[in-house]
């Protein structure tokens, strides 16, 4: 009987288990994640940091889920990986989804939180229980979400980032509009160009390349990530390579943080939630012999400071080129482009279905900054 392993069972190696069953795969599957839960990322940043339940259920039946089982090494010619304790695992396809880390200032030093896992978001939230005031480096989507939790944990807060908050995954239409209600909600915004550089043991502040030095009780950097390739032979600095339909090998698949794409003289990632959801849907199917779902535009999302906002497509600069719903100043659909399909969609407040923002936008391939991460000591 064909076994397929699964390394990581986080929301792309769990899509791919799930899509696997309902195609109608009838042989092994066995998801080994590091993890000793289940819940849903994205929510950290929004929902746990307000102390509200995010676990969920563990998996589908049929499916054998292993906890707080981490691979450590990886032999392609022999198709097995090896776990923590020393045993090994023999597949016939192996699915690699073993995500990322979080990005740190100072690995070595203690002091600096990340909020990549929920044990992270355990820890830090007993921290700023009796805390007053947070530093956060980075203004991608974590940072920003990271500030306005501390905010709304009555915090004071400094937001230190080397471009416009959210300006790279949203564009300088949302930036310029999310950067006045962060500081309408009290969040001291600092830019700064080079690196920033941690000070203390254990880190309690940063210093930029122009001499200015932040500190507070608590700092949190928020500057992108690691993918989770050591263990793999076939892992580089930016993830696992493979060709466009997810392949490594013919018996190894990538998706979500791990996969790092080529397309013609660029290696693109996307490191996001959805696109490791579409992603392991693709990979099911490719695994099967299977021809994949229709592709559809790329999505993102964010709340912070009251708000939610939803991206179809691609960020672009400059302002949008029509009102598609709403108030051009309060709820709003908005995009980029003279007729659908748009190159870029955003809805901000309004209840827009996620499947219907999608059919709005073309869809299209990330292009090379997807392999950016917020620039910080890069």
């Amino acid at each position: 009987m064909t076994t397929i392993v699964i390394a990581g069972g986080s929301i792309g190696g769990t899509t791919t288990a799930s899509t696997l069953r309902t195609l109608g795969f009838e042989g092994n599957i066995i998801v080994l994640d590091a993890e000793p839960y289940a819940y849903p990322r994205p929510s950290l940043s929004k929902v746990a940091m307000r102390g509200e339940h995010v676990l969920e259920p563990d998996g589908d039946e049929g499916i054998e889920m292993r906890r707080s089982t981490r691979v450590v090494a990886h032999d392609p010619e022999r198709s097995r990986v090896t776990l923590i304790g020393g045993e090994q695992v023999a597949y016939d396809q192996l699915v690699i989804a073993t995500g990322s880390a979080a990005r740190r200032l100072a690995p070595q030093l203690p002091g600096e939180h990340v909020v990549r896992r929920l044990d992270d978001v355990i820890a830090l939230r007993q921290r700023l229980s009796t805390t007053r005031s947070a530093l956060i480096i980075g203004g991608g989507l974590l940072g920003v979400e990271m500030s306005s939790a501390c905010r709304d944990l009555g915090l004071d807060v400094t937001l230190v980032a080397n471009r416009p908050p959210l300006q790279r995954a949203f564009g300088d239409h949302v930036a310029t509009w999310i950067r006045e209600e962060a500081e309408r909600a009290g969040v001291r915004i600092v830019d700064t160009v080079g690196p920033v550089i941690p000070f203390g043991d254990p880190v309690i502040g940063v210093e930029l390349l122009d001499g200015r030095r932040f500190e507070a009780d608590v700092v949190i950097t928020a500057i992108g990530d690691v993918p989770d390739v050591g263990w793999t032979p076939l892992g580089t600095s930016i993830g696992v390579l493979t060709d466009t339909e997810g392949w490594a090998l013919p018996n190894v698949v990538v998706v979500g943080d791990a996969r790092a794409t080529k397309l013609g003289d660029s290696v693109v990632r996307d490191p996001h939630w959805q696109a490791a959801i579409d992603g392991g849907r693709a990979a099911a199917h490719n695994l099967l012999g299977i021809d994949p779902p229709v592709a559809r535009a790329r999505y993102v999302w964010t709340e912070c400071f009251g708000h939610v906002v939803k991206l179809a497509g691609h960020a672009v600069r400059g302002g949008p080129d029509r009102l598609l719903e709403g108030d051009p100043s309060g709820a709003r659909v908005i995009a980029w482009g003279e007729s659908s399909p748009y190159e870029c969609v955003i809805s901000i407040d309004r209840r827009t279905p996620i499947p219907r923002l999608r059919s709005l936008a073309a869809v299209t391939s990330p292009n090379d900054r997807s392999l950016e991460h917020e620039g910080i000591n890069k």
